[in-house]
């Protein structure tokens, strides 16, 4: 898959060009326009669901992809989202992964969106967590089999959130997201 990031940083859109068999998720309304050889496909009830199994203290899921024949769907578990949450489904159905939570953060952990490293198996996935004030970015990927923490900056101890991630190679990914510094003004976050 190819992005192109246009019209940075307020009112950013992505522009996407997909090969055979590659796929994209996006948000309701959150799909400008397409090619006519792209099929879109649309789920409902998903997310009234997801909201009585959050308040319930269930899992959350916020982001996923496919790999192959395996989807992946990352978000939150426990109430309050305490733990992160990756499940994995293949055709023998959903299965919960262990993920371990960012160090030290004991109130809240959560994955907003994960990505496939094209032509590999691996993973990144990104979102944030809390000790307990403020909140850090969150950066894990799942290599040879299971999840591991990666460190990623903070620049803002207050409150630093990701919430999207796309690897163009093994090498280039990029995550985004933003930051509430004191003052509440938010502010833009891009990783390379």
């Amino acid at each position: 898959m190819q992005v192109n990031l246009l019209y940075r940083p307020s009112q950013a859109l992505a522009q996407c060009w997909l090969q055979p068999g590659e796929s994209v998720m996006a948000e309701s309304g959150a799909m400008v326009g397409m090619s006519t050889n792209v099929q879109m496909q649309t789920q409902s009830g998903g997310l009234l669901k997801g909201l009585k199994r959050m308040f319930g203290g269930e899992s959350f899921f916020l982001g996923g992809t496919a790999v192959g024949k395996t989807v992946w769907a990352v978000g939150g578990r426990g109430a309050g989202s305490r733990h992160a949450l990756a499940e994995k489904h293949t055709a023998s159905g959903w299965k919960a992964v262990t993920v371990p939570d960012g160090a030290g953060c004991t109130a809240t952990n959560e994955l907003a969106s994960v990505g496939v490293i094209p032509g590999t198996k691996q993973l990144w996935a990104v979102g944030d967590c809390s000790p307990g004030l403020g909140n850090r970015t969150l950066i894990e990927r799942h290599k040879n089999g299971g999840w591991h923490q990666v460190g990623s900056p903070t620049p803002d101890s207050s409150g630093s959130f990701l919430t999207g991630v796309v690897a163009f190679s093994k090498t280039r990914a990029s995550a985004v997201g933003y930051r509430t510094p004191a003052g509440f003004r938010t502010i833009a976050l891009v990783y390379r």
